[in-house]
């Protein structure tokens, strides 16, 4: 994927009204399916998935706020969906009528902090109708009376309602059948947002393709594509059992852009549970791919040319790894069970699965977290290919934890075992 590919992705996804559910999720699916050939898998609406239920399916259709005058004979067009999915609710109940001023208060969303923003705001398990703007907007709504539509399409009776899950499997160059899986996941169910949104499919795209193209992999690497929490749940359902007699180790993806003027900024790895529970007791965490990240975090130099006389494979092979280049520092998070991704599915107690989390500029430590100001005019869309290219060379490197290498500064070794 070249610059121009990225950009052009990036813009047929952006406007898209996603959700957990429903035809916008399935579109914007459907074009990450062009780059990256996502098998579905469906779990029907009103179904039981572990201890949850699967939500109705749900498409906004359009939504619209009108003022009206004292006599309610002349109306102005205030909002209207058609410019940005946002100004809805997501997963908004229909509704349709005239209202005070007063009586519409309590059905508006805004964001006081960055009056410039729209909030991004659900209300996936409570059933009300809403309507979100910015700070600005809320203030000049001074007519006496206004007039909303909110059109949407809900149901859970028909055969394709539910949560669609996409999942693709890159198989080991060499008996794909006796090697471990590595999980690369993300989520898709925000609407027109950057960073917390289409960074993590985006990135997940590059890592595709970069994996598709080497010569040799060890492991059978595990795309998924999923609505959050509800989308992880759903194929923990039934695929944990298989996840932890064969999982390697999982990455999640989630906020790798970069704002502007702010390139430097480092990855960072939120740790497994498991981690986190062997630290409160004093002790390594379980997991290679925990050890791993910890010892990789000072960064990796370039591998040098030894000058050692080797064999046409080890040749190749330490060919392949100076051209992966150095890997920069970057920051460890631990885990915690309250906020993140689906991480917190994947690590729970009941699954404990060895997963880490891949960020940049991590949820909720911006301002414009879960808004319309998370857009290209705050993230640098390209700063996605520094994100890729890093999280490439660290997955290539655990492909190699087995081998001695010899660095420029001397000594490291990328052996977590």
């Amino acid at each position: 994927m070249n610059a121009n590919e990225l950009t052009d992705l990036y813009h047929e996804l952006l406007p898209l009204c996603r959700s957990l559910t429903g035809q916008g999720y399935r579109d914007s699916l459907k074009l990450l399916q062009q780059h990256l050939p996502f098998e579905t898998i469906l779990y029907r609406s009103g179904s039981k998935v572990l201890d949850w239920t699967v939500p109705p399916d749900w498409t906004l259709q359009r939504a619209r706020l009108w003022a009206l005058d004292e006599s309610k004979s002349h109306e102005t067009l205030v909002l209207d969906t058609e410019e940005t999915a946002l100004y809805a609710l997501n997963f908004s109940e229909p509704f349709s009528g005239i209202l005070s001023r007063d009586e519409l208060e309590p059905h508006l969303y805004s964001y006081p902090a960055v009056p410039d923003a729209i909030p991004y705001v659900t209300s996936y398990y409570k059933p009300r109708w809403g309507l979100c703007l910015n700070q600005h907007q809320r203030a000049a709504l001074n007519a006496p009376f206004y007039r909303v539509e909110i059109e949407v399409d809900k149901s859970s009776k028909r055969p394709g309602d539910g949560v669609t899950v996409g999942s693709y499997v890159l198989p080991a160059t060499k008996q794909p059948q006796q090697a471990k899986t590595v999980l690369i996941s993300t989520y898709l169910c925000h609407s027109c947002m950057l960073n917390n949104e289409l960074s993590g499919p985006l990135v997940q795209l590059m890592l595709y393709e970069k994996l598709k193209a080497m010569p040799e992999r060890r492991y059978n690497y595990r795309f998924v594509i999923n609505p959050e929490t509800i989308g992880s749940i759903c194929y923990l359902s039934d695929h944990s059992a298989e996840l932890k007699s064969c999982l390697e180790y999982g990455m999640v993806l989630t906020c790798l852009a970069a704002k502007h003027g702010a390139d430097d900024t480092k990855l960072s790895f939120k740790l497994s549970r498991a981690d986190w529970v062997s630290a409160l007791k004093g002790q390594q965490s379980p997991y290679a791919i925990d050890r791993f990240i910890r010892t990789c975090a000072p960064g990796i130099p370039q591998l040098r040319a030894t000058g050692l006389e080797l064999s046409a494979p080890a040749s190749a092979r330490q060919a392949h790894v100076r051209a992966l280049g150095a890997v920069r520092p970057y920051d460890l998070r631990t885990f915690s069970p309250n906020k993140g991704s689906d991480e917190r599915q994947y690590c729970s107690a009941l699954f404990n699965l060895p997963v880490v989390q891949a960020s940049r500029t991590v949820y909720a430590t911006y301002p414009e977290y879960h808004s319309s100001c998370d857009n290209e005019a705050t993230f640098n869309l390209q700063s996605l290919f520094t994100s890729a290219d890093e999280l490439f060379a660290i997955i290539n490197y655990y492909e190699l934890c087995n081998i001695d290498l010899i660095c420029m500064g001397g000594g490291w070794r990328a052996s977590a075992r």
